[in-house]
């Protein structure tokens, strides 16, 4: 299954990798519903970084490489939600250019509290 997984990979829907002396450290996905047309512009990113790796500029690195790579491939707008207590996240993705678009009430349960996600959107 995961073979066909990354066998499916295009300009539009991949997954990049953090590697730090051989060990993977993060990685940054963009995915696209390219099989419909009214959607195939909209890429919705992912990213995760070890936090043993936080703060050295490797989320920066390869959400910029993402970004770039799915523009590219042809995307018009990069979608992502982060919850609103996410401060670091955040800065981050405003750097980059994200916008806040939106407030996303109760979109994560965890451990028995629900949290509010931001909806942030990069037009390029």
């Amino acid at each position: 299954g995961e073979i066909k997984y990354f066998q499916s990979f295009t300009e539009k829907n991949f997954m990049l990798i953090a590697v730090v002396d051989n060990k993977i450290v993060g990685s940054c996905s963009l995915s696209t519903n390219e099989g419909r047309i009214r959607l195939k512009h909209i890429g919705v990113l992912g990213i995760t970084i070890l936090k043993d790796y936080w703060g050295l500029g490797i989320g920066k690195y390869i959400m910029k490489a993402a970004i770039e790579k799915g523009k590219n491939g042809g995307l018009t707008r990069i979608e992502l939600t982060t919850r609103v207590d996410n401060n670091r996240a955040i800065s981050l993705y405003e750097k980059l250019g994200f916008k806040i678009e939106g407030q996303l009430k109760n979109a994560i349960y965890i451990d028995g509290n629900y949290f509010d996600n931001y909806i942030m959107g990069l037009i390029l």
